[in-house]
């Protein structure tokens, strides 16, 4: 209750969400990955649909990332220093708000 109820309330106060460009990346290894852009604003949802954890290396997005050097994960406050890869937890959705 407590993660929707963030990710709700995130999601109220962010114009990125409901009107941003959507990218999207055909899945590999069973995560899958998007992007929302709108103005300077960027997200990336990393989702994981594995059994275990899986580090993704984003190379493949290096298009999307441009510019961008770390992320806020919004459920966690947690700070990324770097996106060269990202650790994502088994059966898990990341929602970064790229820097």
């Amino acid at each position: 209750m407590k993660f929707m109820k963030k990710i709700l309330n995130w999601r109220k106060s962010k114009p990125v969400i409901h009107r941003g460009k959507l990218v999207h990346f055909i899945p590999q290894d069973n995560i899958y990955v998007y992007f929302r852009t709108l103005g300077t604003e960027k997200v990336m949802v990393v989702m994981n649909g594995n059994a275990s954890e899986k580090l993704v290396n984003t190379e493949r997005f290096a298009e999307e990332l441009k510019g961008k050097t770390k992320a806020k994960n919004i459920l966690t406050d947690e700070t990324l220093q770097s996106l060269d890869t990202i650790k994502v937890p088994a059966k898990t959705a990341l929602i970064l708000e790229l820097e």
